[in-house]
């Protein structure tokens, strides 16, 4: 069995103290990398907060200028109104061979109308927002 001498007492204190002290500067490299990360994090959050804002600022008027929810209420009642004209067409199960000549053109004037009136609201949709455009914005609107 070997005795533990003073010398090598003093070593292991040694080792022991080195590896603390590394122990410490890993930890301090620790706390110096978690607050760079926090201020990054912190950074961010504000540029984020900064450039949202202007983000729906940009959707809105976007939104506004394309008018969406007038697009799609007019490409629906046009999608409906096909389907209404469709209707008038027999199921081809129960059409005889000269059937055709006499609900083919009802379903084409139909069809033509539907199209008609689509393309008439576009034009209105044109003049809705060109004459937006052309009012003055210091006048309210009833003022000539």
């Amino acid at each position: 069995m070997r005795l533990w001498t003073q010398e090598t007492i003093v070593r292991t204190e040694r080792v022991c103290e080195t590896l603390q002290a590394r122990q410490s500067a890993l930890r301090e490299s620790d706390r110096v990398l978690i607050d760079q990360f926090l201020a990054q994090r912190a950074n961010l959050k504000e540029r984020i907060t900064a450039l949202l804002p202007a983000f729906a600022a940009a959707v809105s008027a976007f939104r506004s200028l394309y008018q969406w929810q007038r697009q799609a209420s007019i490409y629906e009642d046009t999608w409906l109104a096909l389907q209404q004209a469709r209707l008038a067409m027999p199921d081809e199960d129960y059409l005889e061979p000269g059937d055709y000549t006499r609900y083919f053109p009802q379903l084409v004037y139909q069809t033509e109308e539907v199209l008609r009136r689509e393309a008439s609201q576009w034009g209105q949709m044109e003049q809705i927002s060109g004459a937006a455009e052309e009012k003055p914005s210091g006048q309210p609107s009833g003022a000539g």
